[in-house]
Formats: C-alpha cells, sequence, structure tokens
C-alpha cells in the first residue's frame, strides 16, 4: 500500500505502476469494446498525465515531476474528480 510506504519504496511502487500501465494500455486499446468504456479512458488519462512517455527503449515511461503535472491531470483512476487545486497540492 503506497500510503503506509517510505518515499523510496512509494517512488518505486510508482514508478513499477506507470510501466505497467503504459503495456497495458495500447493492448487494450485496439479491442473496441474495451477502449470505449469509461475505465479504460480513466487509464489513458493517467498514462498521458503523470506519466511522461519518453520514448526510450530502456525507460518508455518515467513519473512527471509533481511540479510540472497539469492541474486537470488524473491523479487518482479511483477518482476521477480528484485533480491537483494548485497551492492545496493533489487531492
Amino acid at each position: 500500500m503506497l500510503s503506509r510506504s517510505q518515499p523510496l519504496e512509494s517512488g518505486k511502487a510508482l514508478s513499477q505502476f506507470s510501466q505497467n500501465l503504459f503495456e497495458l494500455v495500447p493492448q487494450l486499446k485496439p479491442c473496441p469494446d474495451l477502449a470505449v468504456m469509461y475505465t479504460y479512458k480513466r487509464l489513458e488519462r493517467v498514462l498521458n498525465g503523470p506519466c511522461n512517455l519518453t520514448g526510450g527503449q530502456d525507460n518508455p515511461v518515467v513519473l512527471t515531476a509533481p511540479k510540472e503535472i497539469a492541474s486537470d491531470s488524473l491523479l487518482n483512476p479511483s477518482d476521477p474528480d480528484a485533480t491537483d487545486r494548485g497551492h492545496q497540492g493533489p487531492d
């Protein structure tokens, strides 16, 4: 669980999550029944927000620096209304 992890452990878990998401989303996209689902669109939105697609072979996706994440990015797929509210930080 990320909320009980030390900062280094959380960073590793988030990094692994972004890598898994990077591999999963393109596999689901060709399936028309799945690609139109609301849950798929949330996964895609996370991949295009807090995740930065580098195009590199060894590390194709890295987490975007917190200060560089757009305020309307989806930060929590289980709560699509939670966004970064500027000075208050992520919800």
